[in-house]
């Protein structure tokens, strides 16, 4: 539905949020439905990898009300039905969402891969556009998405760039540091973390591999 997708552009959700909000958690995805027209109708909210679908049912028959879809329908109960959707939409954004602050692909990729995996959300501590993963049983961070000087990685040009840091073993740090793709840690102890500039000089796959380690290690 074009209403959500317009309320929900450049958002993300946090999870604990959600629950607060009144959605129940099944497998990985985030369900709230509430009645609406005078409880004629319930409306179904689903949110699953920061992606939200919506469903109008007849409150009695379960029969899905299609007309809401249908761009070129009009009427005045039409025209009510969807403000009143659009006022549950935007109330669920307004408690439950952040706006998106990430530029790169591969900085939304880290986000989008620790809601999907670790359901947990960038926590914006510092009233700017940097951020930190942690983990929700220990409240340690296992990652942090930070905007750098892309001098201080070779980057022979002006302004800021995305960066990620993320826990390693010492060992492997002196190994695999190059100051090419893999830095000592921006911010961080730099005999425990790396940092990786999020420009695609490393894979998607492989910056994965290293937050799946990093979450791990942040269970000590």
């Amino acid at each position: 539905m074009e209403l959500a997708e317009r309320i929900f552009k450049n958002k993300s959700f946090d999870t604990n949020k959600l629950l607060s909000f009144g959605f129940t958690k099944t497998d990985e995805s985030f369900c709230y439905s509430c009645l609406i027209a005078d409880d004629q109708f319930v409306l179904t909210v689903l949110v699953k990898n920061n992606w939200v679908d919506i469903d109008v049912t007849d409150a009695f028959s379960r029969d899905k009300y299609t007309p809401i879809f249908v761009k070129n329908s009009e009427g005045s109960f039409l025209g009510e039905l969807r403000k009143e959707i659009e006022t549950i939409l935007s109330n669920i954004a307004s408690a439950c969402c952040f706006e998106e602050k990430f530029i790169s692909r591969q900085a939304k990729m880290v986000a989008d891969y620790a809601y999907t995996k670790y359901q947990t959300t960038p926590e914006f501590l510092w009233d700017d556009e940097n951020s930190v993963l942690r983990r929700d049983d220990t409240k340690k961070w296992y990652a942090a998405i930070l905007h750098a000087k892309k001098s201080l990685f070779g980057i022979e040009e002006k302004g800021l760039i995305e960066v990620i840091d993320f826990r390693i073993d010492p060992d492997e740090l002196d190994k695999i540091v190059d100051d090419i793709k893999y830095f000592r840690a921006y911010h961080m102890n730099k005999k425990r973390w790396c940092t990786i500039v999020l420009n695609d000089s490393v894979s998607d796959d492989e910056i994965k591999k290293r937050m799946d380690y990093s979450y791990e290690v942040a269970t000590k």
